[in-house]
């Protein structure tokens, strides 16, 4: 630890507000479980086919067929669907086990509630050498679109799960890990191999170093290589080919570049689903990591390994929402948010906090120091979280606010068929012109006083961690800050 995080978290009364932060915390993820799953978006069309597509892969296995399952040669189309192998092992085992297809889709959902806690876990876990840090990230996971992903049936959180596990590995330099974890993230998404080999760079390194030791980045490439030739065999299983046939279909690609960078803003901005919205903190955290990339930048551009960290961070997140602007459905709707940047937000959350923690936790201590600001920042965050802290609850009315205001756009629109009036859809939903989704999402019906209370006070608590805000010896915390001018340290966690 340093000598600023020493100061601060050896101090009683901070471990008590670390204490109670953590008990809301949990209490709000048990509400999830208990109250908030009944309301949770488990019959959502994709996880349906999910559960259909594992009953046919059983079916082919029990039959010897290893090779082209349910598909006929030369169509894109399959009996087991397109969807990733990460979210086909656990629907799998549940019919193995029994279970009908509506006791599987409510496994998947609550297998999400887990992931969802996990992310919390791995994301302190991350960065609990430096504790302000920590309540900043889960803070950051908590108040995003993730929350409503926890009770739904979508593979998204399971994917955060491991995409960010795998991260969390690599910083803490457990080999075995590293290649256990890395391996499922890449069958989370075909997309993954590259962003988290990009991620592992970045935390895996040591300051003074531009890529990690050859231990981990053996490890890394074991991880990855694993993960691919799992993707690949599970394609041959259900295509007969190497690649997703249904998925490299050219119709699936957004035409034209005004397009893709029309949609890659809206992927930021929309309050339909727009990041900026609906993981308001995560993407301040993003914004902050650019500045001080920049910054650094600026005043030392002969110590590029000051200054590309921290850009590179922030060049991943906007390359990842443009690759999915290039894709006919960006958003992954129909779903509250923007649910296919969810397996890669809290991944490349915590590695923005990785790459600038001294600078950011040295900010977090000034701001906490200012009263009036950290009570105006205490009382924003609330704010823009309650409609996230909600969704599990309210998603339905949330969803009801969606839709395009051209009347053309009121029936089905197929990209298969009209692809122009599909387009035209996309973005006349996507730039909505009030912000109808989140109010519905903060006032909907469903969620009882208890919840609101308990997000609010949780989010109060965790915010307050972050920014240091307990009685502390102010003379003690400013020597700490003049000590720590250090740059940033990676070392194996141990907390």
């Amino acid at each position: 630890m340093t000598t600023l995080t020493m100061t601060w978290w050896t101090d009683r009364r901070v471990r008590w507000s670390v204490l109670v932060a953590a008990v809301l915390l949990l209490t709000y993820v048990e509400l999830l479980w208990i109250d908030a799953f009944p309301f949770g978006h488990q019959q959502t069309g994709d996880t349906n086919n999910l559960v259909a597509g594992a009953r046919s892969a059983l079916d082919c296995i029990d039959q010897g067929i290893w090779r082209n399952c349910a598909h006929d040669s030369g169509s894109p189309h399959t009996g087991v669907f397109h969807y990733p192998l990460l979210q086909y092992l656990p629907a799998s085992l549940a019919i193995l086990l029994g279970a009908s297809d509506a006791a599987t889709l409510r496994f998947l959902a609550r297998l999400n509630v887990l992931a969802f806690g996990g992310c919390l876990i791995l994301t302190w876990l991350a960065l609990c050498q430096r504790p302000r840090l920590a309540a900043l990230g889960v803070v950051a996971v908590l108040a995003s679109a993730a929350t409503y992903q926890s009770t739904s049936a979508f593979g998204e959180m399971l994917a955060a799960f491991f995409v960010l596990g795998a991260v969390v590995s690599i910083r803490a330099q457990r080999t075995l890990l590293i290649v256990a974890l890395i391996a499922l993230a890449c069958t989370a998404k075909e997309t993954v191999p590259p962003l988290l080999l990009l991620l592992g760079l970045l935390v895996g390194r040591d300051e003074k170093r531009l890529l990690p030791s050859r231990r981990l980045l053996l490890a890394m490439f074991a991880g990855i290589t694993l993960g691919v030739l799992c993707n690949f065999g599970f394609n041959q299983f259900r295509f007969g080919t190497f690649s997703n046939l249904l998925l490299t279909q050219p119709m699936f690609r957004t035409p034209g570049w005004r397009l893709r960078f029309e949609i890659l803003v809206g992927e930021w901005f929309s309050t339909v689903g727009g990041l900026v919205w609906f993981w308001p903190i995560a993407t301040l955290v993003l914004a902050s990591c650019a500045t001080i990339g920049l910054k650094r930048l600026l005043l030392t551009p002969r110590q590029p390994l000051a200054w590309i960290p921290p850009i590179a961070v922030t060049t991943i997140g906007l390359g990842y929402t443009f690759g999915l602007a290039n894709w006919f459905a960006p958003f992954g709707w129909t779903a509250y948010g923007h649910r296919l940047a969810v397996p890669l937000l809290p991944a490349l959350l915590v590695t923005a906090l990785v790459t600038v923690e001294a600078d950011l936790d040295s900010a977090l201590v000034r701001l906490g120091a200012r009263r009036l600001v950290a009570g105006v920042l205490l009382t924003g965050a609330v704010i823009v979280s309650l409609p996230q802290l909600m969704a599990p609850w309210t998603w339905r009315a949330a969803m009801g606010e969606m839709g395009a205001a051209d009347a053309d756009c009121s029936v089905p629109v197929y990209i298969d068929r009209t692809p122009g009036l599909y387009y035209h859809c996309l973005t006349d939903t996507m730039w909505a012109g009030d912000l109808a989704v989140l109010i519905a999402a903060a006032k909907g019906d469903g969620a009882s006083t208890t919840a609101r209370v308990l997000g609010a006070v949780t989010v109060l608590s965790l915010g307050a961690t972050a920014l240091g805000i307990v009685p502390t010896n102010r003379r003690d915390a400013s020597k700490a800050v003049t000590k720590d001018s250090g740059g940033e340290t990676n070392v194996p966690m141990s907390c």
